[in-house]
C-alpha cells in the first residue's frame, strides 16, 4: 500500500499493521489475503482489537463476514475506493473479511466467543468446503473408505446421528441408503447446503439438522434418551475440536440404543507419515507437534485448534462404555490431506489406496494414521 492511500493502523502486541478499509454504517471492514498472514487469527480469536483510525486510538470488536452478500458488497466497496490495480495487487486471494465495530468494553466470555468464532469460520467456508474435501486426493479417500465401512458395519435403514456432518459428504450417501439421519454440525450455512442437496436427492425427508456443536447435544439428551438412536458416526475432526471428549462420549452412550453401533474417526496423536514429512526437512520444527495436548490455530493444517488423542487413551474411554470391535487406521500409507500433492500424478494412486486399505488393519500401522476409525457396540 502507497502511504498516500488512505489506511488504518491495526495494533497488536508490539506490531503495527497498516490496512486498507472502508466505512459502512458505522463499522470499518478489512480484508485478509492468502492464509499465511498471522493477524486476522489473532484479532478474530480474541473478538477485541486496537486500530489507530483518523488520528486516534479506537477499541473495537472483531466479527468474520460470513454472509455472501456482504462480503460481495465489501469488495465492490474496496475496489471502488482503491481500483482495480491496487485491489488485485493486495488481495489476490481473499481468505478473510473482518468486520471492526467501535467498543468501550475488553471484557467477555472467551469460551462463548471461541464458540462463535469456531462457527463464523465453518460458516465462511462452507461454500467451498466440497472443493477442499473432492479437489484433494487424501481427503477424498478418508470418505471413499468410511463411507464403504459404515455401510458395512451399520445395519440397513436405521436411525443414526452424525457428529459433524459438514456438507454431507458422507450424510449424503447413507441418505441414499436408505439410513435416517440426524445431522449435527456447529454451521448453518453447512447445514442448509446439506438440505439442499437432500432436497435435490429426494432424500430430505430421510434428514433433520441440528446447528449444534458436540457438547451442546446434552441440551437434548432427555428428548433424545427417549428416542434413542440405533447408531452414530463422527469422522475426520468434529470431536477433535472438543477438549473434552470424555463428555461427549458420556453423552453418546446416554442416546445410542444398547448395542448400538458407534463409528469414531479421530484426528491421532501419532501419524507416522506426518512425521516423517516433516524429519526429512519440509517443516522440522513440527515432528512432535501432535504431542502436545492441544495444537492451535496457526500451528495445525485447520483453520481451529485441535485436540489430537491417543489410542491407548481412547481405548481405556471406550471400555467403559463401549466394546470395541474394530480398529483402523486412516490413512496409512498415503500421507496427510495437507501433503496429498506430494503423490499426486507421481504415482499410481488406486495402487497405494489399495495397499493403504490393506496396512490399515495390520498392527501397529493402525495406530499410526492421521486418524484413527473406531468401530464401537454401546454396553447396556
Amino acid at each position: 500500500m502507497r502511504n498516500n492511500e488512505e489506511y488504518l493502523i491495526l495494533k497488536i502486541d508490539k506490531k503495527t499493521i497498516p490496512l486498507a478499509f472502508v466505512e459502512v454504517n458505522s463499522s470499518v471492514y478489512v480484508i485478509s489475503s492468502g492464509n499465511s498472514n498471522r493477524w486476522p487469527s489473532e484479532v478474530l480469536r480474541e473478538g477485541i482489537a486496537k486500530i489507530f483510525f483518523r488520528g486516534e486510538e479506537i477499541l473495537v470488536k472483531s466479527k468474520l463476514v460470513t454472509d455472501s452478500n456482504e462480503q460481495k458488497d465489501i469488495r465492490a466497496a474496496m475496489l471502488v475506493k482503491y481500483g482495480n490495480l491496487n485491489f488485485d495487487k493486495w488481495f489476490p486471494k481473499i481468505s478473510r473479511i473482518i468486520k471492526f465495530s467501535q467498543t468501550n468494553s475488553d471484557s467477555g466470555n472467551s469460551v462463548n466467543h471461541y464458540t462463535n468464532w469456531l462457527k463464523d469460520e465453518f460458516d465462511s467456508i462452507a461454500f467451498n468446503y466440497d472443493h477442499h474435501i473432492y479437489d484433494n486426493l487424501v481427503n477424498n479417500y478418508l470418505r471413499e473408505r468410511s463411507i464403504t465401512l459404515m455401510k458395512t458395519y451399520f445395519p440397513p435403514s436405521r436411525r443414526l446421528m452424525e457428529i459433524g456432518s459438514g456438507t454431507g459428504t458422507e450424510t449424503l450417501e447413507m441418505l441414499k441408503d436408505g439410513y435416517e439421519i440426524t445431522a449435527v454440525d456447529i454451521s448453518e450455512n453447512m447445514n442448509s447446503i446439506l438440505k439442499k442437496k437432500a432436497m435435490e436427492a429426494k432424500v430430505s425427508h430421510l434428514l433433520r439438522t441440528l446447528t449444534v456443536k458436540a457438547s451442546d447435544l446434552i441440551n437434548y439428551e432427555e428428548e433424545f434418551i427417549n428416542k434413542p438412536f440405533d447408531g452414530l458416526y463422527s469422522n475426520y475432526g468434529a470431536l477433535n475440536c472438543e477438549p473434552d471428549i470424555e463428555s461427549i462420549i458420556e453423552i453418546i452412550h446416554k442416546i445410542v440404543k444398547p448395542h448400538g453401533k458407534v463409528v469414531l474417526g479421530i484426528f491421532n496423536k501419532f501419524c507416522l507419515l506426518e512425521m516423517t514429512a516433516h524429519m526429512i526437512g519440509l517443516k522440522p520444527r513440527r515432528v512432535f507437534e501432535r504431542f502436545s495436548t492441544k495444537i492451535p490455530e496457526g500451528s495445525s493444517r485447520f483453520c481451529i485448534d485441535v485436540y489430537p488423542y491417543s489410542p491407548a487413551y481412547l481405548k481405556r474411554l471406550f471400555l467403559k462404555r463401549f466394546d470395541i470391535e474394530m480398529i483402523y487406521g486412516c490413512p496409512v500409507i498415503l500421507p496427510p490431506s495437507n501433503y496429498s500433492s506430494l503423490i499426486k500424478g507421481r504415482i499410481s494412486e488406486e495402487r497405494v489406496k489399495k495397499i493403504d486399505i490393506f496396512f490399515s488393519k495390520l498392527w501397529p500401522f493402525k495406530y499410526m494414521g492421521d486418524h484413527t476409525l473406531y468401530f464401537l457396540s454401546n454396553k447396556n
